[in-house]
């Protein structure tokens, strides 16, 4: 009996009894905070990483769909000059050979215009570079394009065929565009 005797005060002890009690609710405590703070930096992790990767997929759909955007551009963009220059050939073949007079010109350009989508204007320059006609008015008044580069590259013989310049400020329509011009066959 005595080692039972000396048990009980142990257990009957305020002081040792309250300190037991209150370390296992602490490490209790620090334990589930402990286990908190893992599985939450856990989840931040996780979602960092998804993220960088649809980051990254993001990436790579948009660069693939800039690419074929860039790809029908050009495809686009070919065809559409390919037309205008078609056009223009055909539209010099027609003056070469018929040599109309202005009221000619007008009919051919007017016709020529018809399916075009793309062309605002066409006109017709002679060789010192004053506008003999154009597709919006009968007869322009006396303009002359002899300084722009888009009638000097054919007339230096520069280029011979198609020439696309940069956008201009229009004298005749007054407004920016670009200009498109293929020298005809009686221009010299």
């Amino acid at each position: 009996m005595t080692t039972m005797e000396s048990r009980e005060p142990d257990r009957l002890d305020p002081s040792r009894g309250r300190a037991a009690d209150q370390r296992r609710p602490t490490a209790l405590v620090v334990t589930t905070w402990l286990g908190t703070a893992i599985v939450t930096i856990l989840i931040w992790a996780s979602a960092g990483a998804l993220s960088q990767r649809d980051d990254a997929d993001a990436r790579q759909r948009a660069g693939r769909d800039t690419a074929n955007l860039a790809l029908i551009i050009a495809e686009q963009t070919a065809r559409v000059v390919s037309g205008v220059d078609r056009l223009l050939m055909c539209l010099s073949f027609e003056v070469g050979r018929l040599r109309p007079t202005v009221a000619d010109l007008q009919e051919v350009m007017t016709d020529a215009l018809a399916d075009q989508e793309v062309l605002v204007q066409i006109s017709y320059a002679n060789v010192a570079g004053t506008l003999v006609q154009t597709s919006i008015s009968p007869i322009p008044p006396m303009v002359n394009i002899a300084d722009r580069e888009h009638f000097r590259v054919h007339k230096e013989g520069t280029v011979s065929g198609l020439f696309i310049s940069r956008p201009v400020f229009g004298r005749y329509l007054l407004r920016s565009r670009g200009a498109v011009m293929r020298l005809t066959a009686t221009a010299s």
